[in-house]
């Protein structure tokens, strides 16, 4: 019982760890980007905005949502990883689905702005690279493009997938598992979030 509650709080640290460093360098990444001459923005009525850097057509851009745990249901989160799950939100953005089993993969999801002149998601994928040390595979979900990594952090699997839509990052990290089971788990989430965008 014991080993089971100490893994289980390993993991629930372990990702939120490793969410807290994913919205680190997504947060750097949109300060460095503050520095940069703006482009002319336009918002919509639903909130969403178009940018236009000279005669470049403009890009819809979705808003980051205030609540990512309102972008993805437990119950729907469950069936993809085949047991029940919570859901809660994470400290500087994102939201966890915890689980009651020891195998839980403690998925967590986070979205941020896709800002590109400071790196966007070729920046977060290095970042992703880095932080797990493992080497980077292509991943398209939904037409939307991105990558799926899987590695090892503090000897336990790792795996981050993302993808960038809308002028938005949105990430998928897993801790735990295997890897072609994971990258799997991790794109299915993407999916779910990316129909709520």
């Amino acid at each position: 019982m014991l080993k089971t509650h100490t893994k289980r709080r390993f993991f629930r640290g372990l990702a939120s760890s490793f969410a807290l460093r994913s919205a680190f360098t997504l947060v750097t990444i949109t300060a460095i980007e503050g520095c940069k001459p703006k482009d002319e923005t336009t918002t919509t009525s639903t909130g969403a905005s178009a940018t236009s850097t000279g005669g470049a057509p403009a890009v819809k851009r979705a808003a980051v949502p205030a609540d990512v745990c309102s972008l993805l249901s437990a119950a729907d989160v469950g069936v993809v990883l085949g047991e029940k799950v919570e859901s809660k939100e994470v400290p500087g953005g994102g939201c966890q689905f915890p689980g009651g089993t020891r195998k839980s993969l403690y998925p967590t999801v986070s979205v941020a702005e896709d800002v590109a002149g400071a790196g966007g998601i070729e920046g977060a994928k290095t970042g992703a690279q880095g932080t797990v040390g493992g080497v980077t595979s292509p991943l398209t979900v939904n037409g939307a493009s991105g990558y799926v990594v899987t590695g090892k952090i503090m000897n336990s699997t790792s795996t981050q997938a993302a993808v960038a839509t809308k002028g938005l990052i949105v990430t998928v990290t897993l801790a735990g598992g295997e890897k072609a089971t994971n990258e799997k788990i991790a794109a299915d989430i993407l999916k779910l979030a990316l129909v709520k965008l």
